[in-house]
């Protein structure tokens, strides 16, 4: 799910889905991984929920190349989709 960040008008904010997360190791890799990408401002991994909240720019970088860079770590990631 995307979200639109007030104040920071080229940035937003989306939920990815992670699978294949066992330990804090891979919380703390991701996250590590993640927040070095040009673009992303924020990232927060929750091993709990198997799931990511990642603040971006997307004129920088897409939700499917976030998910992309997850993948090549070793994790399933994908862009939550919204329930209707």
């Amino acid at each position: 799910m995307f979200h639109a960040n007030p104040g920071h008008e080229s940035e937003i904010t989306v939920d990815l889905l992670v699978s294949g997360m066992h330990c804090p190791s891979c919380v703390a890799l991701i996250e590590e991984v993640v927040a070095d990408i040009a673009g992303v401002s924020s990232v927060r991994v929750d091993l709990d929920r198997a799931a990511s909240e990642v603040r971006f720019d997307p004129g920088v970088v897409t939700a499917d190349q976030l998910c992309a860079v997850i993948g090549d770590l070793g994790y399933q990631a994908s862009v939550d989709k919204p329930t209707n």
